[in-house]
């Protein structure tokens, strides 16, 4: 494996360039047996070439990493907030009694935490960044950049999926049957509607960990549902997208 270390800053796994199948339009089993389709999409399976080589950060951003940010950008949390479940507990309750995927919005009660002060906890320090919105995360990229002398930016979607796949062609990147999702990603099950630790669980075949499970990450492109129906065979990224909507 080749690594890019830069310390504070987070360390980067090499990428190979390479080609893929990228969507997935075969229906999948869900852990309560309800059979599965992808949104429309993610239906179209096509081929998709990554023509560079390209260094990823084997994790998401944590809160450790993003405070050096924080501390040259001081004015960019003050204000802001982000949502988190309040009832835990009876939401989890309801969820593994019932096993039913049907009307738990409405089983849910939000509460708002400042994100500053969370992202400052020392216990915070691993877990992945959450609450923050699409334009920070490229400010966060343009100010790392800087300290590192070399581009960093958001993975389009489909470089994205590339390093999810890592060199797989089945459904998840450990095989086509979901059970043994608890050994490689955080979800309601193992997570208890928490936020958890990064690289607590295995990585895929590239070393590049929580690619699946615990948070949403963001994208580079913006959000077109027919973008996949005339894209580029090469380095696809979508430009011409919902102005408001960017890819997770």
């Amino acid at each position: 494996m080749n690594y890019l270390n830069t310390s504070w800053l987070g360390h980067f796994v090499k990428v190979p360039k390479g080609q893929f199948s990228m969507g997935n339009s075969s229906a999948y089993t869900s852990l309560f047996g309800k059979k599965l389709i992808e949104r429309p999409q993610a239906r179209k399976v096509h081929t998709v070439a990554v023509t560079q080589e390209i260094a990823v950060l084997e994790t998401p951003v944590t809160n450790s990493m993003f405070q050096h940010y924080l501390k040259a950008q001081p004015e960019s949390l003050n204000e802001m907030e982000f949502s988190f479940i309040a009832n835990k507990a009876y939401f989890s309750d309801y969820y593994f009694k019932n096993k039913s995927e049907k009307s738990l919005k409405d089983k849910i009660e939000w509460q708002s935490k400042n994100l500053l002060n969370y992202i400052n906890k020392a216990e915070n320090s691993n877990l992945p960044v959450v609450g923050v919105d699409y334009f920070t995360c490229i400010n966060y990229c343009h100010w790392l950049s800087s300290k590192l002398n070399c581009k960093v930016r958001l993975l389009t979607e489909a470089e994205w999926e590339y390093c999810a796949r890592a060199g797989t062609d089945t459904i998840f990147s450990w095989g086509n049957e979901i059970s043994p999702v608890a050994k490689h990603a955080w979800f309601f099950d193992n997570a208890k509607l928490n936020i958890k630790m990064v690289k607590q669980l295995a990585p895929n075949n590239w070393g590049l960990y929580d690619m699946t499970g615990n948070v949403w990450e963001w994208c580079a492109d913006k959000y077109s549902q027919k973008f996949y129906d005339y894209s580029n065979k090469k380095d696809p990224k979508s430009t011409h997208g919902n102005c408001k909507r960017y890819v997770i």
